[in-house]
């Protein structure tokens, strides 16, 4: 059974109630950032939906082909905008977020600052832009280290799924093996 399958039979058989939808994510962190933002929405949405993570972007797509009637998300991550759309046109139940991965929505520190609880403003200082510069520094001063490692992504993450499927470990996407400008290189 492949794994896009095994994500398939759990979640029928353990999550998907009579007259419940699915909605499939990536990740574990995408998981718990969706269940926090439909709660928001809708406090009561677990009565309708069930929200699952599947372990990539690959197999969102696949289960998305074998389950038509299921909702999924995903990063836009390396698509461009002819992948894009040719990947909607063939999964019109896949929606596509417009940044890089959700995870870009919380290193915007202007859209950061209107997440915070009052509880964490209040740690902040009472200005708004110097409430913002407090947030924008511990992003921005490993700035370089991150351009590198984005960078390096940008060049080999087209050919990591070639990669996996010759076996290839998730191990080389470490973030902490290229630390400085001579790894980098290498």
């Amino acid at each position: 059974m492949k794994e896009f399958e095994w994500h398939i039979k759990t979640i029928l058989e353990t999550k998907i109630t009579e007259g419940k939808k699915a909605l499939i994510v990536e990740g574990k962190t995408d998981e718990l950032i969706f269940t926090q933002l439909l709660k928001k929405v809708d406090p009561q949405w677990e009565t309708k939906w069930v929200l699952a993570e599947v372990g990539g972007k690959r197999n969102v797509v696949d289960i998305l082909t074998a389950q038509p009637t299921w909702l999924g998300i995903v990063d836009r991550d390396e698509w461009d905008n002819a992948q894009l759309s040719q990947r909607q046109q063939q999964l019109p139940n896949l929606l596509v977020l417009p940044r890089f991965c959700i995870e870009n929505y919380v290193v915007v520190p202007s859209e950061l600052w209107h997440c915070l609880p009052h509880k964490q403003r209040a740690k902040l200082p009472d200005e708004r832009e110097a409430a913002i510069l407090s947030i924008a520094t511990p992003i921005t001063e490993n700035l370089e280290r991150w351009v590198q490692f984005g960078a390096l992504w940008a060049i080999i993450n087209p050919l990591w799924d070639e990669l996996r499927l010759l076996g290839f470990n998730r191990d080389l996407l470490d973030p902490e093996l290229v630390v400085d400008e001579q790894g980098f290189r290498a």
